[in-house]
Formats: structure tokens, sequence, C-alpha cells
């Protein structure tokens, strides 16, 4: 099956919006003042933090009973998401409750009539509290789906239970089934009539919303299409989850398309926390600064990238380099040693022979007892550093003695220069036992002969690595094209922006201000406020705002100047405003049921303008 089209006709989910309450704005204001306790670093991380105001927004958005004492909710006369999607539900039962579908055990019409829909729910699950899956059932039988006809997936304990659970959702028994994305995802078999998939709530990830909608719309379904639908409080989270969900979506498609070069700009599409700039775009309402803060992370990434790619162009100019002169040293190396090994000659055996204080020597044992009295002779002491020169002739090489002074004597092939060497402890000089002459042979035989492969090897592996670098050197940041839109959308937005503040002026600011306050106070608690309250409560915003545009506009002429003259300015102006601020006593003491649940000032906290 396909997604059901909307009705311009474009395969695209569903939306059914609720409008923002009193409640809720008044509540975002409070997380708005937890946010900024959080930002100023004034509250333990373990105490709030945020991931527990992403959470506390995201029950508060599908519904404030799950943030406040369910008992208020009948005061706020409003509408939900629970009982918008009843409705939804039970409108879409009602015109497919006698749509007939095929038994699968015998191919012919099932006497049971009518399609499943799937209801997707991550937050506030079954339990002995008020939750949204006892309250959607509630309204459901209300509004007349039959007892039994809507089931959690969460009453299946076991895997037998799930079983008979999904064979009924199949064999058409049940409704409407409700379940989490954990719960109803990979091996939940109930697609053959699922024409429905409602997301009551959004997931953190986009391959979550994928798992939801991938319970319909699989084979076995005898539906030719899938209506999905999404239902969005305006001005909440939701909006913030679901344009995170989409633009983690393009990023992950961008990824698996190959358009994404480097392993830098993987981010963590499963992280569960915004920031501060998104909380203040979803707490404002302002639906440009939900694309500012989104505008934002997009130039941000996009900086990184550009960035890392400049750090690679200088790693490769320092890898051509470093390259370069390895492959000159090895090139002018390699005759040398090759020289030196073509001096070479056998010792194996009977062929061993070794001239020794001009004396030559066939036998090992007569070479090893006179190399003892040689450097009995020698007298050296371990701290002595000093180059003895040639010592012996060996295997066709002249073997170099150098006394290291750190208690170690170092043996080197005079034809091929400081490498390679064998190093003996000097107390082992004097011990024909200790096998000198072994090493000796084996610095011929062996380790010259190594060295040679290794420097080849080496060369080779050079030539790569500087043919590699020097193709990737000079090539131009490959999303250079995106990095200009993203800049340019980012700085049209802050233009947007700048004239939006510009059209608002302080009073203006104090009238919406005002507006807000008295909403939420009236929604969240008969008892209004008397007009001296309101009077003293105008007097606070007035002042606040005022100052709010006097700073703006100080700040905009400050802007450059040295910090000792911005200083100067600032203790100014304070002083100014410190004598002409008038003064008042007046403080508000009514107090008002908070949607908290705890009794609080209603004198309010000023905003910023939205």
């Amino acid at each position: 099956p396909t997604i059901t089209p909307r009705h311009d006709g474009t395969p695209l989910p569903q939306l059914l919006t609720v409008a923002k309450s009193a409640a809720l704005a008044g509540y975002i204001d409070e997380l708005a003042d937890r946010v900024d306790l959080i930002a100023g670093r004034q509250v333990d991380p373990r105490d709030d933090n945020m991931l527990k105001i992403g959470n506390d927004g995201r029950l508060a958005a599908l519904d404030m009973r799950l943030v406040t004492d369910p008992d208020q909710h009948p005061l706020l006369h409003e509408p939900g998401k629970v009982d918008i999607a009843a409705a939804e539900l039970t409108r879409i039962w009602h015109t497919t409750k006698n749509q007939v579908y095929l038994d699968p055990a015998t191919g012919q019409p099932s006497p049971i009539l009518g399609g499943l829909q799937i209801v997707f729910c991550d937050l506030s699950t079954p339990s002995d509290q008020w939750n949204i899956y006892h309250e959607l059932r509630d309204q459901l039988h209300a509004n007349g789906l039959p007892p039994g006809s809507v089931r959690f997936i969460h009453d299946a304990t076991t895997d037998q239970a799930k079983a008979r659970l999904f064979a009924d959702a199949r064999a058409g028994k049940i409704a409407v089934l409700i379940g989490s994305t954990a719960k109803m995802g990979t091996g939940t078999n109930v697609q053959d009539r699922a024409l429905h998939v409602m997301h009551l709530d959004a997931p953190w990830r986009p391959a979550d919303v994928t798992q939801r909608e991938g319970r319909a719309i699989r084979q076995g379904n005898q539906n030719t299409t899938v209506q999905i639908t999404q239902v969005i409080t305006e001005g909440s989270f939701d909006t913030y989850m679901w344009q995170t969900l989409e633009r983690k979506g393009r990023f992950i498609d961008q990824i698996m398309r190959g358009t994404l070069g480097g392993a830098r700009d993987i981010e963590d599409v499963s992280e569960a926390t915004l920031s501060f700039a998104e909380f203040k775009a979803i707490a404002s309402g302002n639906p440009l600064l939900l694309q500012h803060a989104e505008a934002q992370h997009d130039l941000a990434r996009l900086t990184r990238l550009a960035e890392a790619h400049t750090h690679t162009q200088i790693a490769l100019r320092h890898t051509i380099s470093s390259s370069q002169h390895t492959i000159e040293h090895l090139t002018g190396r390699l005759p040398e040693l090759h020289a030196a090994a073509a001096l070479s000659v056998p010792t194996a055996g009977d062929a061993f022979h070794v001239t020794l204080n001009g004396q030559r020597y066939t036998k090992r044992g007569d070479a090893a007892d006179e190399l003892h009295a040689m450097f009995a002779l020698l007298n050296l002491r371990p701290d002595q550093h000093i180059d003895l020169g040639p010592v012996a002739e060996l295997g066709g090489h002249q073997i170099q003695m150098t006394a290291l002074g750190n208690g170690n004597i170092a043996f080197t092939l005079t034809a091929a220069g400081d490498t390679p060497t064998v190093t003996i402890p000097h107390a082992d000089l004097g011990n024909p036992q200790k096998g000198t002459l072994t090493k000796l042979e084996n610095l011929i035989s062996r380790a010259l002969p190594a060295l040679i492969a290794g420097h080849e090897e080496s060369l080779a592996e050079h030539h790569t690595r500087h043919a590699h670098a020097t193709a990737l050197h000079g090539q131009p940041f490959p999303h250079q094209d995106d990095l200009d839109t993203a800049r340019q959308r980012y700085t049209a937005i802050n233009e947007q922006l700048t004239h939006q503040t510009a059209l608002t002026s302080p009073d203006d600011a104090v009238d919406r201000d005002q507006e807000r306050f008295d909403t939420w106070a009236h929604a969240t608690n008969p008892a209004l406020l008397t007009d001296p309250d309101r009077d003293t409560t105008r007097g606070h915003l007035t002042r606040l705002a005022h100052l709010g545009a006097d700073l703006d506009h100080l700040s905009t002429r400050l802007k450059g100047l040295p910090p000792e003259a911005i200083h100067r300015a600032l203790e100014t102006n304070l002083r100014q405003r410190t004598t002409a601020a008038p003064t008042s006593s007046t403080t508000l003491h009514t107090t008002q049921h908070h949607p908290m649940g705890h009794t609080r000032s209603t004198a309010p906290r000023h905003t910023p303008p939205r």
C-alpha cells in the first residue's frame, strides 16, 4: 500500500493541529525560567537539565494533565490532542466499520467487518495514574466503539499473549490498537487490515517513524492505501520534534546517497537534548525563530565541514612535503645499501673467517678468544663514549665499533653507514659464550638484506602516499554551494527577525505580555486579578520593556568599541537609569494556582517580546 494522499493530492501525512492553550503557554514560560537557570549554571545538572526540559515539554504538548493536576483540566475548557485524536479515530471507524476483508486462512470474505487503526504514543503509557492510553480508550468507547475493540499492546505481556493479540488484529476483532514504538516495532504482524496509522506524539529518530508506519505499509496489507496522521499541538514541542525529524531524515538520506563526505559530518541522530536556541524558538511561539534555530544548526554543521576540509588540505600539503623528503632520502640511500650488500660473502660453516688485529681466524672459538682479549685490552668504562673505528673484517665488510657511553657497544658496517646496527651490552663483550661473533654475522647476512627490503617497501608506500595526496590537494570544498545557501538563509532569517523587532515598540511588547499574562491567569484560576494588581503589573512590564529597548539601542552604539569604553558607557547608562527610575514599594500579594500545582505570586516574569 501507499500513503493516502492529502486533499491536494500529495502523498503525505495528514496533519491534525491542536491550538496552543493558555495553560500550555504559561507552562512553557515556566520551562523558560528553568532554562534560564540551567543556562546560568544556577541549578545542579542532576536536579534539572535540558533533557528533563525536553521531556516535560513533550508531555505538556501531549496533554497538560501530564504536568499538572488532572482534576484541574475541566477548568480549561479546551480540547486537547487526545480529544482531537478520538474524534478522528471515531470518524474513520464509522466510515470503514463495514469494509470487507478476506480471511487469510480461507481466502474467502471474512464475516468480521472493519479495518484496523494503529495509534502510536511513546509517552504516558498505561499505569495506575491518569494516562493518555486509558483516556483515549474511554473516549472511543463513549463515541460508540464496542467494548474490547480498543486494545493496548501493553496488555500482552508474553509472546503467546502477543501472538493472540496480533491474530485478533488481523482477524478484525480489534478496531484500534494503541502502543509505543518499542513494543510495536519489528515482529508486530498486524498489517492485514491496517488502514490508518496515527502518531499521537513524535519519536526522536527518523528510523522510529519508519518503523511505526511500516506496521501498516508492508506486504500482506489488503488495503491499497494507508492514511498517516500526525497530531500536533501548535506552538509546542511537537513543532520542534517533527522539524527535527525532518532535518535528521534529510541528513540520513544524504548519507545513504553518499552526498556527504567525511565521518566528521555524522551527527547523533538519536540525540534527545534540545539546545537553548531551540527552546527559545519553541517558547517564543514565533515560527521564524524555529526556522532560525534550524538554519543556525545547518550553517554550523556545514561550517564544521568546511573547517575540516581546510584542515585536510593543510594535512595533505604536509603529507606531500614529508613524503617527498622521504622519497629523496630513500632514493639516495638504497644504492649505498645495495653496494654494501654486493660486498657480502658467506661465513656459514666452513666458509667462516674473520680478521682481528691483522690476523685471520677460521675457527670461531679462536676468534672468540681473540675478541675477548681485544676488549680486555681496551679497558673501556661503561660510561665512556668513543668511536673506535674498524675492529674486524667479517663477511666481506669492515666492522666499526662505537662505545655509546650508556653501557652498550654498537657495531656497524663501514660500507653501509650508520645502519644497520647491532648493539651488545658492555658486560657481554668479554664473554666468549655470549655469541658476539654470531650477532656480527647476522648483521651482514640478515640485518642488511632486511634493511634494504624495508627501505624498498617504504619507498613504494611513500610514492603511493605522495600520489594520493597530490591528487586530493587543491580540490574545492564539495559542499560549498550548500554552505553558501545555508549562510544566505541564515542571514535572510536574521534580517526578518530584525525587521520584526523593529516593528515592535516597547509599548506593543507590554500589551502583548499583559495579554498573555491575563489569558494564562484567567485560564488557570477563576479568581481574576484586581485592577490595581493589573496596573502594577503593567507598570513593571512597561519599565522592563523600555529598559530592554534602551539596552538594545545601547548595544548597537557600543559595537566595535574597546572593552574599557564599553564598560564606562554601561556604568554611565546605569547611573542615569538608577537616578531617573521611579521607585515603588508596591508588590502583588494575590496568589493563584499555578499549572505545576503549587501556589505562586501573580507578579509576572518579564519575557522578551514574542
